[in-house]
């Protein structure tokens, strides 16, 4: 993908033209610039602001459709959900801790997995048109699972073959400066998804990740906030604010859940849960860096930084927690400046009292990189899953060419390392998310044009 320019210079652009422009056909350049940010916002990289968010969705909006992509992933038993079927790709279980490559559906991207048994794995993304779908991949086939395809799905979690959520955002017709962008929860009982009845939020607001520890306790995350935009003597100012949400499903119905706001831009990326009473939910403070947050005994409370954390710009995309004193969380250190070396892979560990920054194999000062997923093995061996940037191999194997490439590290116990991971052909391929099957070593990772496999280390 080609470098987009600045981050300032394409919110410029679309506050420029939200104002007087609004209804008129958007120019060729600017649409380009606003597609090419939309496909580099990485899951290890959230917004900065999300004022800049929503206007550039509304223009995604106004000029080619939303084309904003979620993917998933997920391996599953037979049962009748689905409106088509792909060509076969059975896997073949490969030596212990070797990543196998299996064949996505042609033209699907994917962003998130989750597999509730064995052989049983769900991905949820996009293909090329850019609306959300979910696939099944069972005994070597892929089956595509109905979703109502009037929003855009970025999280997905499967409580077992026949319970499974996905939640992201929905964009009402018409574009106006507040309300854009709903969060949006869909549920799927076996015949496909449909939406479901989710509270309103006053402004905008989506939804990223979601995690359940049981089929009557789910929890999902993201973030909410206000735009004003006006327009004075031919000059656009902007106002904005971003909260993290948090809304909990308690079997009947689901519930915005008051939670603490570190800043006034934040947001949470990801959820994971250990039990009904002990949830945490990690993202971005733009002031502060990585954002934790630890749900226990009723209520949501903010964990301090980690020694070597609180970076502005560091942020955590990914977080599992193998037991209650037992949990890892995954990122990226903050954004390259002139002159300093590119963004690295960020991993913290809780061990029941504290956060801290733990070491990580630093990629090349060339390229970089960031991890976006996380799952652990009930020994207690854990993947983490990314991307890197342009010539970065110099830890395994012959250099891929430049562009992204996908990132794997292993974890046994001692220190973190880069493990060979099978590449796509061409440029553009990272990793978006990874889950291990429940009480096994069958762990799964996908991203764009990647869907792999391993059996245990």
């Amino acid at each position: 993908m080609p470098n987009p320019t600045t981050d300032d210079e394409v919110d410029r652009l679309v506050r420029a033209y939200l104002g007087p422009l609004r209804r008129q056909g958007a120019p060729t350049d600017l649409k380009n610039k606003v597609m090419e940010r939309i496909g580099s916002r990485r899951r290890g990289a959230p917004m900065r602001r999300l004022a800049a968010f929503v206007a550039v969705i509304a223009v995604a909006a106004l000029v080619a459709g939303v084309t904003i992509a979620v993917h998933l992933g997920i391996h599953g038993s037979s049962r009748s959900v689905s409106t088509s079927t792909s060509t076969s790709s059975p896997i073949s279980s490969p030596s212990p801790g070797d990543w196998q490559a299996v064949s996505l559906p042609s033209g699907f991207g994917a962003m998130s997995v989750s597999c509730p048994g064995a052989g049983d794995c769900w991905i949820l993304g996009s293909t090329g048109s850019g609306a959300s779908s979910v696939w099944r991949y069972s005994d070597g086939v892929w089956t595509s699972v109905s979703v109502p395809g009037q929003g855009i799905l970025k999280g997905l979690t499967c409580v077992n073959a026949d319970d499974c959520w996905a939640v992201g955002y929905s964009v009402p017709p018409g574009i106006t400066s507040d309300g854009v962008l709903q969060p949006l929860i869909e549920y799927d009982d076996g015949a496909g998804f449909s939406d479901v009845s989710s509270p309103m939020m006053m402004g905008v607001g989506q939804l990223n990740a979601i995690a359940c520890s049981s089929v009557n306790d789910c929890w999902a995350v993201g973030e909410y906030g206000s735009q004003n935009i006006s327009q004075q003597q031919g000059s656009i100012s902007e106002t904005a604010s971003a909260q993290p949400l948090v809304e909990h499903y308690d079997g009947a119905n689901w519930m915005v859940v008051t939670v603490p706001a570190p800043s006034t831009d934040s947001e949470l990326l990801a959820v994971t849960c250990v039990g009904t009473e002990d949830c945490w939910a990690v993202g971005q403070d733009v002031y502060g860096g990585g954002l934790t947050e630890h749900y226990f005994a009723g209520a949501w409370e903010l964990e301090g930084s980690p020694d070597g954390g609180g970076v502005a710009g560091d942020s955590l995309s990914a977080v599992t927690c193998p037991a209650v004193d037992d949990c890892w969380a995954v990122g990226n250190t903050s954004p390259p400046h002139s002159g300093q070396p590119p963004q690295q892979p960020l991993v913290e560990h809780y061990a029941g009292t504290n956060w801290a920054v733990v070491a990580s194999p630093h990629l090349s000062a060339v390229g970089g990189g960031v991890l976006s997923g996380i799952a652990c093995t009930p020994s207690g061996d854990c993947w983490a899953v990314g991307d890197a940037q342009g010539p970065i191999w110099d830890l395994v194997g012959t250099p891929p060419p430049n562009g992204t490439q996908s990132l794997i590290e292993y974890y046994s116990g001692g220190s973190w390392e880069v493990v060979p991971s099978p590449q796509a052909s061409g440029e553009g391929a990272d990793l978006t998310g990874i889950a291990c099957v429940p009480s096994t070593t069958e762990c799964y990772a996908t991203g764009d044009s990647l869907f792999e496999s391993t059996f245990g280390a």
